[in-house]
């Protein structure tokens, strides 16, 4: 997937580069086009606010598609269709008396489809910050806690709501003609599931998804 994935993108942006003077970022063409198509491809850096752990360390994918639309020269609206890998993942060390070094997990699997919705302002040519919220819809979860006692691992299915909503900020900067880099953070404006359905001992209240998201992005 990952593969296919990179390869459409470049063949898109190759595409892109041999008509210059029809892309995003060609000048002349920027006073006249008013709509432009996307590929978006990208990771992850996610955790979970409140399940007892910190650190970004759930990677996921991040890629789909999107459109622009011109509102002005310095203002744009930015909409995404986007498959989103998010969750947390967390690995301890439990010394035992009895066998020792026990590497304990905790894996939470969220994976979502997700709706951004962004207004963008071109602080300059190559530059552009932007902000706003996305939708994402729960496609499937699963959420993993391995136990030093028995020696198994206990396994849990469809206990985080279906819906989430989060605010987002990025920036957003041209590496080449139609190719952008961008970083977006994200964070979820309500509790992704009820607090009787977290497991004893993995949270410390509400809990809200958290994360950094990288692409790249061809325009065309």
């Amino acid at each position: 997937m990952k593969r296919i994935a990179a390869g459409l993108i470049l063949f898109f942006c190759a595409a892109s580069d041999l008509h210059a003077q029809e892309t995003y970022f060609n000048k002349a063409d920027y006073e006249r086009k008013v709509f432009f198509g996307s590929i978006v491809l990208g990771m992850n850096a996610a955790q979970i606010d409140g399940d007892t752990y910190s650190g970004f360390h759930k990677a996921g994918l991040n890629m789909g598609v999107g459109a622009y639309t011109r509102l002005s020269p310095k203002w744009l609206a930015n909409i995404e269709l986007l498959y989103s890998q998010k969750g947390a993942r967390q690995i301890n060390v439990y010394e035992s008396p009895a066998v020792g070094t026990i590497p304990l997990g905790y894996r939470a699997r969220l994976n979502y489809v997700e709706i951004p919705l962004t207004i963008q302002y071109l602080v300059y040519p190559k530059l552009h910050l932007g902000g706003g919220l996305s939708y994402s819809r729960l496609i499937s979860d699963k959420e993993e806690i391995d136990s030093y006692t028995a020696y198994t691992t206990q396994t849990t299915e469809g206990t985080f709501r279906k819906q989430d909503i989060n605010y987002l900020v990025s920036l957003q900067y041209q590496l080449y003609d139609n190719l952008f880099a961008r970083v977006r953070y994200q964070y979820s404006m309500l509790s992704i599931r009820d607090g009787s359905r977290i497991p004893v001992d993995f949270h410390s209240g509400s809990q809200f998804n958290n994360l950094f998201a990288f692409h790249l992005i061809c325009v065309f």
